[in-house]
C-alpha cells in the first residue's frame, strides 16, 4: 500500500523486549517520542469514553456535536464499555478463542469513539486492518529492537494494544476494580487501590466531608453501572425487566430502611445493612455477581 502524502501519519514502535513492554510513538511534530506501557493506549481510550459519558457538556473533551452524538447513543457505549472492561478483568481465565473473538469485535472500538461525526457505518474492521502498515524492524538509539508500524493516528493503535493486553505473556499493566466505587482501573503498582477520582477525594484535607460525599457518589456510580449492564448488554436482554425490577426493588427497600422510612419486613431482601458504607459494599458484591465475564470462584 502506498502512503497518501496528504494524510498525517504517526509511527509506533513496539518493543520486542519482554521486560520493557512499551510503545514509543512518533507523531512527527518535532517533539520526543511519547512512551506508554503495553495496555496504556486501550486504558486511555476507555478512560476518555467513561469520563465523557459521565461529565457535563462544558467539562467534556469532545466538541458540542460529538458529545451530543455520544449522549444520544449512551446505552450503546455504556454496554460495550461494560462488556470490554469485564472481559479485561477476567482475561487470564478466558480461553484463547474467546479472547480472539473479543479482539475481533473490539479492535475498531477507538475508531468508533474518535469517529463519532462520521458515523459508525464509515468505521469498519477493514479500515483498521488496511490503515495499519507494518514497516519491519528497527534498532533505535537505546540499541533495542522494535517492530515498526505506521498509521493515521493513535485510535488505530488501539487494535495493536488490545492484542497485547489479550495475548502478551506476563503483562506488566494489570487491571482491577477501585476499592471505593468498583470502577475499572489499570495499575503497575500493586499498592494502587483507587481510581483517580476516588484517590483525589481520599487525599483531600476535609476527609470526613469528602468521604461522605464520596460514599454517595460511589453508590450512584455503581447503581448506574449495574442498570447499564441489565439494559444495554446482550447477556441480559431476554430477562431485562426481571433483573431490573428485582434490583430496583432491593435497592429501594434498602434505601428506605437507611433513611428511616418504615417498610414491611421482607425476608428475601438484605436486612442487615445499617450504614451507607455497608450499602456500598453490598452493591459492589451485587455488581460482581452480574459481570458479563467473571473470574471463576475459588473453592
Amino acid at each position: 500500500m502506498e502512503f497518501n502524502e496528504n494524510i498525517k501519519y504517526i509511527t509506533a514502535y513496539r518493543s520486542l523486549d519482554a521486560h520493557e513492554q512499551q510503545w514509543m510513538i512518533d507523531t512527527h511534530n518535532g517533539n520526543d517520542f511519547q512512551i506508554t506501557i503495553f495496555g496504556g493506549v486501550v486504558l486511555e481510550f476507555l478512560n476518555l469514553l467513561r469520563s465523557n459519558l459521565n461529565c457535563s457538556p462544558e467539562e467534556s473533551l469532545f466538541d458540542n456535536e460529538e458529545i451530543a452524538l455520544l449522549k444520544r447513543d449512551a446505552a450503546y457505549w455504556e454496554g460495550n464499555y461494560c462488556v470490554l472492561t469485564d472481559a479485561l478483568l477476567a482475561k487470564d481465565d478466558l480461553p484463547p478463542i474467546v479472547r480472539y473473538k473479543l479482539y475481533e469485535e473490539y479492535k475498531g472500538f477507538a475508531l468508533e469513539i474518535i469517529g463519532l461525526k462520521r458515523g459508525r457505518a464509515d468505521i469498519c474492521r477493514k479500515q483498521t486492518e488496511t490503515e495499519i502498515i507494518f514497516r519491519g524492524y528497527e534498532i533505535l538509539e537505546d540499541k533495542k529492537e522494535y517492530e515498526v508500524f505506521r498509521m493515521p493516528d493513535a485510535s488505530f493503535l488501539f487494535a495493536l494494544d488490545l492484542w497485547n493486553i489479550l495475548f502478551q505473556k506476563n503483562l506488566k499493566l494489570k487491571f482491577k476494580c477501585c476499592e471505593e466505587c468498583n470502577d475499572f482501573i489499570g495499575y503497575e503498582n500493586s499498592n494502587q487501590k483507587y481510581c483517580p477520582i476516588c484517590k483525589e477525594i481520599k487525599n483531600r484535607d476535609n476527609k470526613k466531608k469528602s468521604n461522605a460525599n464520596q460514599q454517595a457518589d460511589a453508590i450512584k456510580k455503581i447503581k448506574k453501572r449495574i442498570i447499564g449492564r441489565f439494559t444495554t448488554t446482550q447477556k441480559y436482554a431476554n430477562d431485562q425487566m426481571k433483573y431490573l425490577s428485582d434490583f430496583e426493588s432491593q435497592t429501594g427497600y434498602i434505601e428506605a430502611r437507611l433513611s428511616g422510612e418504615k417498610r414491611s419486613y421482607n425476608p428475601d431482601y438484605n436486612n442487615t445493612i445499617q450504614t451507607e458504607e455497608e450499602y456500598r459494599k453490598w452493591l459492589i458484591e451485587y455488581e460482581n455477581r452480574f459481570r458479563i465475564y467473571k473470574k471463576p470462584q475459588k473453592e
